[in-house]
C-alpha cells in the first residue's frame, strides 16, 4: 500500500501540473479557436497625403495603440458619399475576449484604401463601436492635369524610412528600377501638409531600343527639414500604384 508520504507529494504534483495546464492552456491552443469580435475604434492619429488628383488611388494611415495583446489589426473599411463630401471610415480590429492577454501597450497602424474619388474637398469621419462618428480631418482632391494615372513616372519602391546621418535627419528610400535604360533623376519631397512627407522618385528614362529588362535595385535618401515636428508619415508614390506608407519619429 502506498504510504502517505507518498500520497500526498502525487496530489501536490498534479495539483502544481494541473495550475500550470491552466495558466498556458489559451496560449497552447485554446484561445486560438476562439471567433475574434470585429470592433471599430476611433483612431488616436490620422494622415492625410494632400497630392491625390482625381485619377489616383487615394489612401489615408491610421494609427494608435492597443492598450493589451487581445486586439489585432484587422481589414478596414471606407465608403464616400459623393453628394455630401464625406467619406466614413471603420478602423476595425478583432478583440479575442476570452483569451489570455499581455498587459502591455501595442502600437499599430494601417493604411486605408479610399479609392479614386472626385475633385473636391471631403471630410473624413471615423466610426466608433457604437457606430457614432468623429470627424477625423479633411482631404482635398485635386482634378488631374492629364489623362495618365500620375505626373511623372516612378521608381517601385519597397521600404521608406528616417535616419540621422548627423547633420541632420534624412529620409532613405529603396527600390527597383526596372530596366538599363532608367535612372533615378530625383527624390523629391512634399511638404504640404504639417505631418506627412510625399515623397516622389521620379526616374529618367533614356530612349534606347537595346535597354535590356535587368530590374536593378537603389537607394537614395534626401535631407528634410523637421523643426519641431517629432512625428510624421512618409508617403511615398510607387510606379506600381502601391504607396509605401512608414509613420516614423523624428
Amino acid at each position: 500500500m502506498p504510504s502517505t508520504q507518498f500520497i500526498s507529494r502525487n496530489r501536490f504534483g498534479l495539483k502544481f501540473l494541473l495550475m500550470i495546464f491552466l495558466c498556458f492552456a489559451p496560449i497552447a491552443g485554446f484561445a486560438d479557436h476562439q471567433i475574434p469580435e470585429v470592433v471599430n475604434l476611433i483612431p488616436d492619429e490620422i494622415f492625410i497625403p494632400p497630392g491625390f488628383d482625381n485619377n489616383d488611388h487615394a489612401q489615408v494611415v491610421v494609427s494608435g495603440v492597443f492598450m493589451n495583446s487581445c486586439y489585432k489589426v484587422a481589414p478596414p473599411k471606407s465608403r464616400v458619399d459623393f453628394s455630401r463630401n464625406k467619406i466614413i471610415i471603420e478602423n476595425q480590429v478583432y478583440y479575442y475576449p476570452g483569451g489570455w492577454c499581455l498587459q502591455v501597450l501595442v502600437p499599430y497602424s494601417q493604411t486605408i484604401e479610399l479609392g479614386v474619388l472626385e475633385a473636391s474637398t471631403s471630410e473624413i469621419f471615423a466610426l466608433d463601436q457604437g457606430g457614432r462618428a468623429k470627424s477625423m480631418g479633411k482631404i482635398k482632391i485635386a482634378k488631374a492635369s492629364n489623362s495618365g494615372p500620375d505626373d511623372f513616372v516612378y521608381a517601385v519602391v519597397s521600404d521608406a524610412r528616417a535616419e540621422h546621418l548627423g547633420d541632420g535627419p534624412y529620409i532613405v528610400v529603396d527600390g527597383t528600377l526596372g530596366n538599363e535604360c532608367m535612372n533615378l533623376k530625383e527624390l523629391k519631397v512634399l511638404h504640404n501638409a504639417i505631418n506627412v512627407f510625399e515623397v516622389l522618385p521620379i526616374v529618367d528614362i533614356r530612349q534606347d531600343p537595346n535597354c535590356r529588362s535587368i530590374p536593378r535595385t537603389f537607394r537614395a535618401k534626401v535631407k528634410v527639414e523637421v523643426r519641431d515636428l517629432s512625428r510624421a508619415l512618409i508617403h511615398v508614390r510607387s510606379l506600381n500604384g502601391q504607396s509605401v506608407n512608414k509613420i516614423v519619429d523624428f
